[in-house]
């Protein structure tokens, strides 16, 4: 067997073991995000608030400094179009996937209703 073959094998081994380390623990891998230094690290709800503007900022970025608790139709004109091009870019970013049922506007009187779900979809997803 060739070295690099060995040290592959052994890396696979310990990521295995991490892994199985965070099921016990209630951890799941799908809830960490990497930083720019490549350190892992868990999401918490304001951090996924702040991921989350910087996506409003991106695909709509008419609406201006958002605030999470008003309401998204009255407040900032958002459509059945508008909401599900920000879950897709939420889907992309997050590594999660909505229903179609998630996919409603209705789902959401505000932002913060879309943050507290894809913080419930970080914290249950199964690997």
């Amino acid at each position: 067997m060739s070295p690099a073959l060995i040290f592959f094998f052994h890396i696979r081994v310990i990521c295995d073991r991490i892994i199985m380390c965070e099921k016990r623990e209630g951890l799941a891998p799908a809830n960490y995000m990497k930083t720019r230094k490549g350190v892992m690290q868990l999401m918490e709800k304001e951090e996924i608030r702040q991921e989350l503007s910087a996506l409003i900022s991106d695909e709509m970025p008419e609406l201006g400094d958002i605030d999470f608790t008003k309401d998204i139709v009255s407040e900032y004109g958002i459509n059945s179009v508008s909401i599900i091009r920000l879950i897709v870019a939420a889907e992309a970013r997050f590594d999660i996937k909505f229903t179609d049922y998630e996919l409603s506007l209705e789902s959401y009187k505000n932002f913060g209703d879309l943050v507290a779900v894809i913080k419930s979809k970080l914290d249950h997803v199964e690997i």
